[in-house]
């Protein structure tokens, strides 16, 4: 077993590219939590992505190109009757965007599936869906 890296990472996905070299991780650092980093196989940071520790970020996954992240993002981390959103951003922290809005009166259910890509070197494809009731299903390709 090997160590992936000199602070403690969250109980959340972890995602890589580059053939498993780069990973993008929730950690905790210097008391620090819910904070999203990039890092090498080496356990060498790359780059820190979110710095808003007021914010609660997580479940971080590369875009099927890796060059965008998707992650779970709630504005105050610490108001749990908020709803999580689904948030993507570039691979270096700029422009994040919001991918999902949620009404307010109800906890949507929220399946991702992700299909491995067909043939060799081909990336997975991520598959976003978001069930508000019965009938009213939104679907989401990236």
């Amino acid at each position: 077993m090997k160590k992936l890296c000199p602070f403690r990472l969250e109980d959340s996905w972890v995602s890589s590219r580059k053939n498993g070299s780069e990973l993008v991780v929730t950690g905790r650092k210097d008391g620090l939590r819910n904070t999203l980093y990039m890092i090498n196989r080496d356990g060498g940071i790359l780059r820190t992505l979110t710095s808003d520790t007021s914010r609660y970020y997580t479940d971080p996954s590369f875009s099927p190109d890796g060059k965008q992240i998707v992650y779970r993002y709630r504005e105050q981390k610490r108001n749990r009757s908020q709803l999580d959103e689904l948030w993507i951003m570039n691979d270096d922290g700029t422009k994040p965007r919001q991918l999902t809005t949620y009404p307010r009166t109800i906890q949507p259910r929220v399946e991702v599936i992700i299909a491995p890509g067909r043939g060799v070197g081909t990336q997975r494809q991520f598959h976003f869906i978001q069930q508000y009731a019965e009938r009213e299903l939104q679907y989401l390709r990236y």
